[in-house]
């Protein structure tokens, strides 16, 4: 017997935006920050890129590039979030 999630489905909010020509965005990463931010990780058409929200999830920064796609690999993962967030805080 496996553990089921119930997803709360009305709290879904996109926040890689397609009409910047974003084909692709998986393996999100997403942390919530001593000073109750939220910051969330992911890959972007090969990109690792950050968005950083301040209310809890309703509305999001501008991304912010973090790492260039690599010739030869054809997807991304973001590294764990307490790395990244040596980057980004």
């Amino acid at each position: 017997m496996g553990i089921r999630i119930a997803w709360d489905y009305t709290s879904l909010t996109k926040i890689s935006p397609s009409d910047k020509g974003i084909k692709y965005a998986g393996y999100p990463r997403l942390i919530q920050l001593n000073d109750q931010s939220l910051l969330c990780v992911f890959e972007a058409d090969g990109y690792i890129v950050g968005t950083k929200s301040k209310d809890f999830g309703a509305t999001w920064s501008n991304q912010i590039k973090i790492a260039d796609p690599v010739d030869g690999v054809n997807i991304a993962r973001p590294v764990p979030i307490a790395t990244l967030l040596l980057i980004l805080d």
